[in-house]
């Protein structure tokens, strides 16, 4: 299986040596990605270029710098590749400056400096979008994640092409074309993406507030700046584990794909 990993803090330019950023270290997504690449995962790892790296060889060293360069690397490697699992843990910036001064340096001289910011989108939200533009993504049960999802939610095993065949009775939809494949894939779409949700001495309805906007993500991995080291994992909605430690969220996150 193909796995993305993002991680690290985008960098906002003001000028060409100043930009507003976050203290994202990358140390979780490098931690996850070096799990997953011993697991024997094919793992590639988009990185924040001032981030922590991953340590296994293994791993497909990509950098980003900010918001936009690592919305369209995401773009690309999603047309032109195939990722089975995306783990969005880059720590990405909601604002963007609006009119960078990327040849130059400002004068530091000059009393009070207004800087304008605009509005990011949410990258996160269009993971999945991005990856129905992969021409190789639109054949039906490809990497075998479609079938695996097809069996889950059929309730019936695999074997012998039995849970393809009876998909079609259960979700009432003819099986010819592929039309009852397509569909269930439909329903579980690749990649599966862990979505990541920093929040600040949040409470518990404001963390379910956070958690469910994300609603894309086939997973929510939640962590508070105030509890380092626990992570919490959310699924439609709901919590499903508490984690402490990289490497038990890793397995955690592993025991929750298909």
């Amino acid at each position: 299986m193909n796995v993305i990993v993002t991680l690290g803090a985008t960098r906002e330019y003001i000028d060409a040596v100043r930009f507003i950023s976050n203290a994202s270290t990358g140390a979780t997504g490098s931690a996850l990605a070096d799990f997953f690449a011993s697991k024997g995962f094919r793992v590639s790892a988009l990185c924040a270029a001032n981030s922590i790296k991953p340590k296994n060889k293994k791993v497909e060293i990509l950098e980003f710098s900010d918001f936009s360069d690592l919305n369209g690397k995401i773009k690309n490697l999603l047309k032109t590749r195939s990722f089975d699992i995306f783990i969005h843990c880059a720590a990405v910036s909601d604002y963007s400056v609006r009119s960078p001064c990327l040849k130059t340096k400002l004068d530091s001289g000059s009393g009070t400096l207004k800087i304008i910011l605009k509005r990011n989108f949410k990258i996160v939200e269009r993971i999945k979008r991005y990856a129905r533009a992969n021409p190789s993504d639109k054949k039906p049960e490809q990497g075998g994640i479609a079938r695996n999802r097809c069996s889950e939610h059929c309730e019936l095993p695999e074997q012998g092409g039995i849970a393809r065949n009876r998909c079609s009775e259960h979700c009432e939809l003819p099986e010819q074309g592929g039309i009852a494949r397509n569909r269930c894939r439909e329903l579980y779409e690749r990649p599966y993406l862990a979505a990541f949700k920093l929040t600040c001495a949040a409470g518990k309805k404001e963390i379910l507030s956070a958690v469910s906007k994300l609603k894309s993500a086939d997973i929510v991995v939640h962590n508070d700046i105030n509890e380092k080291g626990f992570f919490h994992l959310y699924k439609n909605g709901s919590k499903t584990a508490d984690c402490r430690g990289t490497r038990e969220l890793a397995k955690k996150i592993l025991k929750e794909i298909p």
